[in-house]
């Protein structure tokens, strides 16, 4: 550009320049940068609906995080429960074992207690059968005696009408074991 031009041509000239640059159109600028805001605005809507979707997703996950912790909590209490009943389980089996120990001792004390009575009783049994076959074996001596047939004689030797000794002697008087005189009682 020339100095010595003058003011009205120097605008002349800068203004046919201007034309010739191509300045582009500013509809089509107003357009793009529309579309380029749309563009961006849909994008925007999209990464909305994103965050949203993700602060809908990590509420649940915090309600199921806190679910399972409730759910870890009753896990953890019922475990303790778990081994205190385990414990009295172990104590309860303990308890048993010494019963079933006791038990077994008892029952032995009680055979062995079952087997003196037993013996007790037939030894009591055998006394009482040597008792009365003693008293037999008295009183048949004792009738000898009395009837004075010392060599075998009976009361055959005594005079009709005449009572015996023997009985004028227990006339009245019942034994010790309550059998009548002359009667054995029956040994079982």
């Amino acid at each position: 550009m020339d100095h010595s031009l003058s003011l009205p041509t120097y605008f002349e000239g800068t203004i046919e320049e201007a034309n010739t640059l191509r300045v582009p159109d500013p509809s089509k600028a107003i357009v793009k940068f529309r579309a380029e805001l749309s563009q961006c605005e849909a994008k925007l809507s999209r990464v909305s609906g994103e965050k949203k979707s993700l602060r809908l997703l990590c509420s649940k996950k915090k309600e199921e995080l806190k679910d399972l912790r409730v759910e870890l909590a009753k896990a953890r209490k019922n475990e303790s429960e778990i081994d205190e009943q385990a414990k009295k389980i172990k104590e309860l089996e303990t308890e048993l074992a010494r019963a079933r120990a006791e038990a077994v001792q008892a029952k032995a004390e009680a055979e062995k207690t079952k087997a003196a009575t037993d013996k007790a009783i037939a030894e009591i049994a055998e006394a009482k059968a040597q008792k009365t076959d003693a008293r037999f074996l008295v009183s048949s001596d004792d009738e000898d005696v009395v009837s004075g047939s010392r060599d075998g004689e009976g009361e055959e030797d005594v005079i009709e009408g005449e009572e015996a000794p023997e009985d004028r002697a227990t006339e009245g008087v019942v034994p010790e074991d309550d059998t009548p005189r002359g009667v054995t009682p029956k040994i079982d």
